[in-house]
């Protein structure tokens, strides 16, 4: 008897194609949920690695914090934590996974660099006074200016209220709420409790002088991950970054009946 061989007819084709194509619908969404699960995760670790190294130089320097403040590029924050840090290159300082390229799209001076946005990196010009490395250097993290410690020739950095700054890691009450470095758009950063709210802050290309702004990003899930002066770090939502003692004389607003500043 001859046996023969049925293929497919066309409906069953369209039928099993129908079936595949739902199943990649369905899981698509949970694996593009569980990749930017690991990116935040991995943010966190990095958050936590550079509150320890900000940690380890104040132990090594006499209880000093690190100087952002320039022009003299190596005492630089970038420079003064690098070598307490693991796998730092002169190309890449600590990029955020969710946020690891730059975007063209972005606000950019070329004196100083490509700001970052949400879902990108800042790059710091080569030829910038701030940059220790002499070369273009992208990141994803920014430093809270309030912390900061002497240069190495004795300087103190000048900007801001003298009784807003903590000089020394023990000058922080409360260090497990003080934040060193952040998800940002830049590099640095000095906030108030005064500077509104940004309605913009999921699409913003540009971040106007030393806000809080400029870490008020929709980075993990609306909001960014935090190192804090003990060394630890958490996620913190973009509204709660009020709610953390940025400076020594910060208006903590952790009560849902105390609105945050806005816009005139």
């Amino acid at each position: 008897m001859t046996c023969v061989r049925r293929g497919f007819t066309l409906i069953e084709l369209l039928v099993v194609i129908s079936i595949i194509a739902l199943l990649i619908s369905i899981l698509l969404p949970a694996l593009s949920s569980a990749r930017e699960s690991a990116r935040a995760v991995a943010c966190l670790a990095n958050t936590r690695s550079l509150g320890q190294a900000t940690v380890s130089f104040s132990v090594d320097n006499k209880g000093n914090l690190p100087w952002a403040y320039l022009p003299n590029p190596a005492d630089s924050s970038l420079n003064a934590i690098a070598e307490y840090l693991p796998n730092q290159d002169s190309g890449i300082w600590f990029d955020c996974p969710s946020a690891a390229t730059v975007n063209p799209a972005a606000f950019r001076s070329a004196a100083r660099g490509t700001w970052g946005t949400p879902k990108s990196a800042w790059e710091l010009a080569g030829t910038n006074n701030a940059n220790p490395f002499g070369t273009d250097v992208r990141g994803g993290y920014g430093m809270n200016r309030w912390n900061q410690g002497p240069s190495s020739d004795g300087r103190w950095f000048t900007g801001g209220s003298v009784e807003k700054r903590r000089k020394q890691i023990e000058d922080a009450r409360d260090p497990s709420n003080v934040p060193t470095w952040c998800d940002a758009a830049w590099y640095q950063f000095q906030p108030n409790d005064t500077d509104p709210f940004p309605a913009d802050y999921k699409t913003r290309l540009a971040y106007a002088g030393q806000s809080i702004n400029r870490a008020v990003l929709d980075r993990h899930d609306d909001g960014v991950n935090a190192g804090m002066l003990d060394g630890s770090s958490r996620f913190v939502g973009v509204r709660s970054l009020w709610s953390l003692k940025w400076h020594r004389k910060w208006r903590l607003r952790d009560d849902p009946d105390d609105p945050l500043p806005t816009s005139p």
